[in-house]
């Protein structure tokens, strides 16, 4: 084809194409010299003039660069020219262009369309169906932009080549698969999907809305088969039962007999898939029976905040196990009754805990309204559990709770939990029940009053049956205490006498004893990993900077022996402390928050003055209180000392 746009496969620039158009120029004048006097003045027809004397077919070629004469951006052809000609566009199937040339679906479908190749009627029959074919799919899915569908996942779905009718199917986690969408974007192009099915008219297939109607209504009970049918009357019987068959062979939902249930989750599995470790620890020690305040104790936090963090995961995850719901919330079992019924364990126990109200009614009425849960073995159980029996001159009900209270007492002496499980498990063997862990021994410890907790997790019983004065004395001591961060070792030394005569041997003692007694009583104390606790609403950080900036300039020691005397911590603590929270303003053995950065002029000046054989602590010290006197010490930083380069800098950080 002839145009001028073929003068550009040897260098000439389209945009000089464009401008000889519009000065009226045409192959014919370039070709033909009877116009060279009319056009010698222009450079740009002189330009082209050179180029067809020494390429004297160039207009007889098929050239990428006439498609700009059809609409398509000079940005679209400088992206093909290097890949493709336009013969191989006419040969090759538009899948052949995107694989072996990386050329867009979309581009393709812009150059098959445009005027060039309806003119151009040797393409192959099949380049032109396929091209028909592709145009009419580009249409379709193009369509979707009208809904609020972006180019980009428009993009996606052309690069894949889905059809509509596959996508509209398509679950939110095939889309996300399929697409590599986030799953925001994969819930807008899901709702946008929804849209386009009900303005079009489009039913959707029965195995998405099977599922979807399971997901929503089965997550405290199965669903009969009765109230499917209701539900999905448009659809006949014998379709609604294939499809259901289809869902179970595939494990999307679970039935027993007429009844049917989504295949949810279950807790253990939703547990291990949790991302964020400190997530997931918080909620398998609240699983493990820990409260809130003894979890925020540990990572040192309110227990507010622990709510709002657990609440990540037990306000938003639906599990297995929450087909429990409509029956806690009607009765009240015991953790040892609800794992013998339900055949489970504490930890789906204490989930249902954090979800539900438990309800009143006894476990005798549960026995009486439900008693397709109970057989011979369990209801065996259960009376075994509940029956009477003598237990070191005691006369308690046979479980672990009521063994365990008893068993305490006798702890007179310190024992370690691996000592107290070994005897009790000796003595639940005696009595026909099952060896427990040391983990729920922990845990059942912590809830048991009348046991004590001291350093190395060691325990020993203790009568919580103080007198009035003995508590009043407690309430004061803490009362008196202003705002900080404290160990319960100050509380110790300062009251060996006192804690001494109620048998309390160490801080730790003192922090179990006074956890229990106070923990909620008192809002302003918080009490975090033993020895350690709080009065009034403050971080650990915090408080440390606040301190720091009320004595700082000061000796690193002369510091950590103020906090020892004030509040209790031991040395290695504060210490750690100040490595995780202050290493950069501790230079020199001293710690200083407040600095002041050295001007070029200075570093200059200190430098002429330190000589290498200066090169010391002593000499550094001297000269900065000879530049700056009462304010050297501001001007000791790892800046300053860096833009000295210093020989020693490397060795002043904090140990």
């Amino acid at each position: 084809m002839n145009s001028l746009y073929n003068l550009c496969e040897y260098g000439y620039k389209i945009k000089d194409a464009i401008k000889l158009k519009e000065c009226g120029i045409t192959v014919k004048d370039i070709c033909q010299e009877e116009n060279i006097n009319l056009y010698k003045y222009n450079e740009l027809y002189s330009n082209a003039k050179e180029i067809y004397k020494k390429h004297k077919d160039v207009f007889n070629k098929d050239s990428i660069y006439e498609l700009y004469e059809y609409g398509i951006s000079i940005a679209i052809i400088n992206s093909i020219k290097s890949k493709v000609t336009i013969q191989d566009i006419r040969n090759f199937s538009d899948k052949d262009l995107k694989e072996k040339y990386d050329i867009k679906y979309n581009t393709i479908c812009k150059i098959r369309n445009c005027g060039y190749f309806k003119n151009n009627l040797d393409c192959s029959e099949n380049i032109k169906k396929e091209s028909a074919e592709k145009e009419s799919y580009y249409n379709e899915i193009n369509k979707l932009k009208y809904y609020g569908v972006s180019q980009a996942s428009i993009n996606k779905i052309i690069s894949k080549n889905i059809q509509l009718k596959d996508l509209l199917n398509m679950d939110i986690d095939i889309i996300i698969k399929e697409l590599n969408l986030s799953k925001p974007t994969a819930c807008k192009l899901e709702n946008v999907l929804e849209e386009y099915k009900i303005k079009n008219n489009i039913k959707k297939p029965l195995k998405k809305v099977l599922k979807e109607y399971l997901y929503k209504n089965s997550q405290y009970s199965y669903v009969d088969i009765v109230q499917i049918y209701n539900k999905f009357e448009d659809y006949d019987k014998e379709e609604i039962e294939d499809t259901l068959k289809e869902l179970i062979n595939a494990g999307e939902i679970k039935n027993e007999g007429t009844l049917y249930r989504y295949n949810f989750i279950k807790l253990k599995v939703a547990i291990e898939q949790i991302k964020q470790e400190k997530l997931k620890n918080i909620v398998e020690l609240k699983l493990h029976g820990k409260t809130f305040q003894e979890i925020g104790n540990i990572y040192g936090i309110t227990r507010e905040r622990v709510r709002q963090i657990a609440g990540k995961f037990f306000n938003k995850s639906i599990v297995e196990e929450d087909i429990y719901r409509n029956i806690v919330e009607k009765y009240n079992f015991s953790e040892d009754e609800f794992i013998i019924i339900f055949e489970t364990n504490e930890e789906v126990y204490e989930y249902l805990q954090c979800q539900y109200e438990f309800g009143e009614e006894p476990i005798e009425q549960f026995l009486e309204d439900c008693p397709e849960y109970f057989n011979e073995e369990k209801n065996e159980k259960l009376l075994l559990m509940n029956k009477e029996i003598l237990y070191d001159d005691c006369k308690i009900k046979l479980n672990y709770t009521e063994i365990m209270k008893v068993y305490v007492k006798k702890i007179k002496k310190k024992k370690s939990l691996k000592e107290i499980l070994k005897e009790l498990n000796a003595d639940f063997e005696k009595l026909g029940l099952q060896h427990i862990n040391e983990r729920y021994l922990e845990a059942r410890l912590a809830k048991i009053d009348n046991v004590i907790c001291g350093s190395g997790k060691k325990y020993k019983y203790f009568d919580f049956n103080i007198p009035k004065e003995k508590k009043d004395f407690l309430q004061n001591m803490l009362n008196n205490l202003p705002d900080g961060y404290y160990s319960t070792l100050k509380l110790f030394k300062e009251n060996e006498i006192f804690f001494k005569s109620m048998n309390i041997e160490d801080e730790y003692e003192v922090h179990n004893l006074l956890r229990k007694m106070v923990n909620g009583k008192m809002p302003k104390v918080t009490f975090k990993m033993m020895p350690s606790f709080f009065i009034g609403d403050i971080e650990v950080e915090q408080f440390f900077f606040e301190l720091i900036k009320q004595y700082e300039p000061i000796d690193l020691k002369e510091f950590i022996n103020i906090v020892e005397k004030l509040y209790g911590h031991k040395k290695n603590h504060i210490r750690n402390i100040l490595q995780k929270y202050f290493s950069n303003y501790i230079i020199l053995e001293r710690i200083n928050i407040k600095t002041s950065e050295l001007n070029e002029e200075e570093i200059t000046l200190i430098k002429s003055e330190l000589g290498k054989e200066l090169y010391n602590i002593k000499s550094f010290y001297n000269i900065l209180n000879q530049l700056y006197k009462d304010n050297y010490l501001e001007y000791i930083n790892n800046s300053n000392l860096y833009k000295l380069r210093i020989s020693f800098y490397r060795k002043l950080y904090f140990k």
